[in-house]
C-alpha cells in the first residue's frame, strides 16, 4: 500500500523566497530512532533563508527538493523501532527535519515535550534561538553550575 500523501512547501533550487512551491509527496516513514510529527507550527529561522539563499552552501549544500523549516512542534504520529522515550499521540517541539510541511521526521533525541502551559507557535519558535544562545553563551563562556547570565535583547 503507497504511502498517504501530505502537502509541503519545498525549494527546488537555491533563491530566495519566490522560488518556494506548495507540492504533494508522500508522507515519509520514520527510520529506527525518528519520529514522525504531525506539524502544528514551524518557526521560521534566520538558518532557513541563509541556506535557501546559498549563503552556506560551501560546507553545507542542499539536496533539492529542500523543505525549510528548522524549527517546530506537533503531535506525534508514529515512532521509530528504537524510540522509548516518546509516544504516538505526544505534543512535542524541537529540531525538525523540514518543518514546513504537514508531517515532517525529526530524530527522537532532538525533540522533547511541549510543556502544556505553551501553544504550538510559542514552542515552535524556541529551538534553534535557544541552542544558538546556549552554545554562544553558556558553552563559550563555560559557565559553571552556581554561576549567573544575565542575556539583554534575549
Amino acid at each position: 500500500m503507497a504511502n498517504p500523501t501530505m502537502q509541503v512547501i519545498q525549494a527546488p533550487d537555491y533563491g530566495s523566497p519566490e522560488v518556494l512551491e506548495l507540492k504533494k509527496v508522500s508522507r515519509p516513514q520514520p527510520g529506527t530512532d525518528q519520529v514522525l510529527i504531525q506539524v502544528k507550527a514551524a518557526g521560521v529561522n534566520p538558518a532557513d533563508w541563509k541556506y535557501l539563499s546559498g549563503f552556506a552552501k560551501q560546507w553545507m549544500p542542499l539536496k533539492f527538493p529542500w523543505t525549510p523549516g528548522l524549527d517546530g512542534a506537533g503531535i506525534v504520529e508514529a515512532v521509530g523501532a528504537n524510540v522509548t522515550a516518546l509516544k504516538k499521540g505526544q505534543e512535542v517541539y524541537g529540531i525538525l527535519m523540514g518543518g514546513y510541511a504537514e508531517y515532517t521526521l525529526a530524530l527522537a533525541k532532538d525533540v522533547q515535550p511541549k510543556p502544556a502551559n505553551i501553544t504550538f507557535e510559542q514552542a515552535a519558535a524556541l529551538p534553534v534561538g535557544a541552542l544558538t544562545a546556549w552554545e554562544a553563551v553558556i558553552d563559550t563562556a563555560r559557565v559553571e553550575k552556581g554561576q549567573r547570565v544575565l542575556i539583554h535583547g534575549g
